[in-house]
């Protein structure tokens, strides 16, 4: 079942809020109608991280999916409504899930797990049924 929400990704706006320094807003992850999942991909520099929000409701089920280059170089780390931290249980093929707590806006952060220097690139496929 479809949780409501498409994607919309504003990968260039996010850019060159970095570049002016401060804190980007996050990007939104929203799931076209009839759609359960959504792919968003990027590549960061150095100790950089990027941060994304959806929107879900108590008692779905996240599945995030992860591939990056080099393997094993990026981390995720997702939010609450209120800001506490949900703990992922790791699944098989770098999958990490959880049933939500709460209904709201998550946010999910990727950081670069790798030495500071390089880069990573990276795809998510963010999953709520």
């Amino acid at each position: 079942m479809a949780a409501g929400l498409a994607i919309s990704c504003l990968c260039a706006a996010t850019g060159a809020a970095s570049a002016q320094g401060g804190k980007a807003e996050p990007l939104r992850i929203e799931f076209a109608r009839g759609r359960d999942s959504a792919s968003v991909g990027g590549t960061l520099r150095g100790d950089a991280q990027r941060e994304y929000a959806f929107v879900a409701r108590k008692n779905q089920r996240l599945t995030i999916g992860t591939t990056a280059m080099p393997a094993g170089s990026i981390a995720v780390q997702v939010k609450r409504p209120l800001g506490v931290r949900l703990p992922l249980v790791p699944g098989q093929k770098q999958t990490w899930s959880a049933v939500l707590p709460e209904s709201g806006e998550y946010f999910l952060s990727v950081n670069r797990s790798a030495s500071a220097s390089g880069r990573s690139q990276y795809t998510l496929t963010v999953t709520i049924r």
